[in-house]
């Protein structure tokens, strides 16, 4: 408010709308998710750009869940047992790829997890790993991503589980009502296209292009690729080549046993997509309806117009009639109330709802990563306990205490202040950790 008066951004006699912040404490707000956001970039800064970026869904066939179920249940019954048998799930993949090393020795990472309209959970994971263990060439994207269909004679396990969940669509021609059908800057005499860019093209090779992710091998049946044929609900048959298959690494899908896309970061260009999908938050729909008040009757006399509000309503009830009560007052148009646009247009689904009551976080990211104050002189925080009075002798003692931003201020002021950095990388040197300094907190 301050700036905008100093900056004289409106009117002298121009009326301000009311703000009500939603803090990023409060799990699933916005500026929760934009926290979020923030911090994934400052391990982008410290680590560079990230390796690999997972997708695993839940399967409602899991033995675990079918073999819990009461006679006549289904799995969209029992959201609670969805939600706590994928989180066991989750739990074991980030041992594998954390502290078994599946995909190399991982540095850090950044997950969080998301709710279909069906209910179903599924987790987005972004990790770094060692130099040697990056995917730098196409022979280890090949070792570590695969996008063909397994041979069934060799490993009948891997086709079928290939064959169930890493198979897209088919969309096009087959399907034009999937969700990934979009029309965005198409003519419209030109039909919807698929979002994910399905089918691919057919390729002898592994190519690594600057683009968001590698083109990965997809031989065709003349190259020794395969194909299978699929039954559409219809009973239409549908043959699939590679050109459908969802990229996957053939290890981690053949223990979990569910979709699970794996793809290689191969270029800075997808770093702000990939985590800005991952901290978009919760579905949902803002709709505003603004109806101007119009006069249907014409105003009273004088008189009587002069009494309004409780006044109107006795004269009014004197005279036999009902009491007119007066129209509430429409909200502006530039307040702004987080919390009430955080409860308007949400989608809950039941089993985001149960992953909550069940106490589970929705995201998470290591290192941790703390942040730095920035703030004017003589405006920093400082804590006070509740129902104490304001004592000015503390106010002015707590002006003088050093914070994190002073002292830094106060490092420059040495001699060797061009051997300190700048800001945010100034404190690491002076963390305590008994990790190696490339596992330590930003």
């Amino acid at each position: 408010m301050l700036d905008a008066i100093n900056a004289h951004d409106f009117a002298p006699d121009q009326q301000q709308g009311n703000r009500f912040i939603l803090p990023p404490s409060i799990y699933g707000s916005k500026r929760f998710w934009k926290k979020c956001y923030h911090d994934a970039m400052a391990i982008v800064r410290f680590y560079g750009k990230p390796d690999f970026f997972l997708t695993m869904t839940c399967n409602p066939r899991w033995p675990e869940i079918q073999g819990s179920l009461l006679p006549g249940e289904s799995a969209t019954d029992r959201p609670d047992l969805c939600a706590r048998v994928f989180f066991l799930k989750h739990q074991q993949l980030k041992e594998d790829l954390i502290k078994k090393h599946v995909l190399g020795r991982v540095l850090a990472h950044v997950e969080s997890v998301e709710h279909q309209k069906r209910g179903l959970p599924h987790t987005h994971l972004i990790f770094w790993v060692a130099a040697a263990d990056k995917p730098t060439t196409r022979e280890i994207i090949d070792v570590t991503v695969s996008a063909e269909l397994p041979d069934r004679s060799v490993n009948p396990e891997l086709y079928d589980i290939v064959k169930t969940h890493m198979i897209h669509g088919p969309c096009g021609p087959w399907n034009r009502r999937l969700v990934c059908m979009q029309r965005d800057g198409q003519p419209a005499d030109q039909p919807a296209k698929c979002a994910k860019v399905f089918p691919k093209t057919l390729r002898q090779e592994t190519r690594v292009v600057d683009d968001y992710y590698p083109d990965y091998r997809r031989r065709s049946p003349d190259q020794g690729g395969h194909f299978i044929t699929l039954t559409r609900l219809n009973g239409d048959a549908v043959t699939v080549d590679n050109r459908w298959v969802v990229p996957y690494n053939p290890r981690l899908l053949l223990k979990y046993h569910c979709h699970m896309n794996l793809e290689v970061v191969h270029t800075v260009l997808s770093i702000k997509y990939i985590f800005k999908y991952i901290t978009k938050g919760q579905d949902r729909m803002n709709v505003r309806v603004h109806v101007e008040p119009q006069e249907t009757n014409p105003p009273p006399p004088p008189e009587q117009h002069q009494l309004g509000g409780f006044a109107d309503a006795i004269a009014a009830q004197a005279q036999g009639g009902a009491p007119a009560v007066a129209p509430e007052e429409p909200r502006r148009m530039d307040d702004v109330d987080e919390i009430k646009e955080y409860h308007d247009g949400r989608y809950l689904s039941s089993g985001e709802a149960a992953w909550k009551l069940l106490g589970f976080n929705i995201h998470w990211n290591h290192p941790p990563v703390e942040q730095l104050p920035v703030h004017l002189p003589m405006q920093h925080q400082f804590l006070m306990r509740e129902g104490a009075r304001i004592n000015p002798e503390a106010v002015r003692a707590a002006a003088n205490v050093r914070n994190k931003l002073t002292g830094f201020f106060h490092l420059c002021g040495q001699e060797d202040s061009l051997l300190r950095g700048v800001y945010p990388t100034n404190p690491l040197p002076y963390y305590r950790s008994s990790e190696p300094l490339e596992q330590s907190a930003l």
